[in-house]
């Protein structure tokens, strides 16, 4: 398969999805071997139950992309990239009428992000019109782009009750939520979301492509284009 403006082996992993291990191995990979304590009795599995899986979604000679499809032909692809020393996961938004994929996320050694605020989150994963994949299944894939101040009192919850459809079970599954949300747990320093002047979504995260002043900020286009898909 090929994503515009995108280089690499790409191979679609759709099929891994209904592997009942793909859950906590993807978050395994989101989280780092610290987190295993909260993996293990949430999914029922240990480090070396997941081994096998984890090396197949770093293969270097096969990147698996996972794709969660949007209105007017667009989607988000969740792309295993592989390099010969780095290894880590993009999120892309692809449309058809753009020349490249717009990286909104990135979760490896040169991380940019978040990418989305908890409303953005929940509205994606709650949307009819986004192809096969079960709302719980979109949102802990679409997790690690989350960075958000403003989470509202029932997140923990919301985010359980994703996991828990995705396969976890047991009275660590509300600790495994609350861990994966907490500041201090994450993949980034929370940020602000607000909107601008010109009605675009951002950010204050220092690193985040949403956010038009950091480094890493999309141009006007690209921020209108995600603001659209993500409302």
């Amino acid at each position: 398969m090929g994503i515009k403006g995108y280089e690499g082996p790409l191979v679609d992993g759709g099929a891994l999805l209904s592997d009942r291990l793909f859950w906590p191995a993807y978050l395994f990979d989101m989280t780092g071997a610290e987190h295993i304590d909260l993996l293990q009795p949430a999914f029922g599995v240990t480090e070396k139950d997941l081994e096998p899986l984890v090396d197949h979604l770093c293969d270097r000679e096969r990147w698996p992309v996972l794709t969660i499809p949007l209105p007017g032909d667009c989607a988000i692809r969740v792309v295993y990239h592989n390099f010969e020393g780095e290894e880590g996961i993009d999120f892309l938004l692809d449309g058809p009428a753009w020349e490249s994929a717009l990286q909104i996320t990135n979760v490896s050694g040169h991380f940019q992000g978040p990418g989305l605020s908890w409303p953005e989150l929940v509205r994606l994963s709650a949307r009819a019109d986004t192809g096969p994949l079960a709302p719980a299944q979109r949102m802990v894939l679409l997790l690690p782009m989350l960075g958000d101040t403003g989470l509202p009192d029932d997140a923990a919850s919301t985010l359980n009750g994703a996991l828990t459809a995705c396969g976890a079970t047991g009275a660590a599954v509300e600790e495994l939520a609350g861990a994966l949300l907490d500041e201090g747990l994450h993949l980034w320093t929370a940020a602000r979301w607000r909107r601008d002047g010109d009605d675009l979504v951002v950010c204050d995260g220092q690193y985040s492509p949403r956010n038009p002043a950091g480094p890493f900020g999309l141009p006007a286009n690209g921020l209108r284009a995600v603001t659209r898909i993500c409302a």
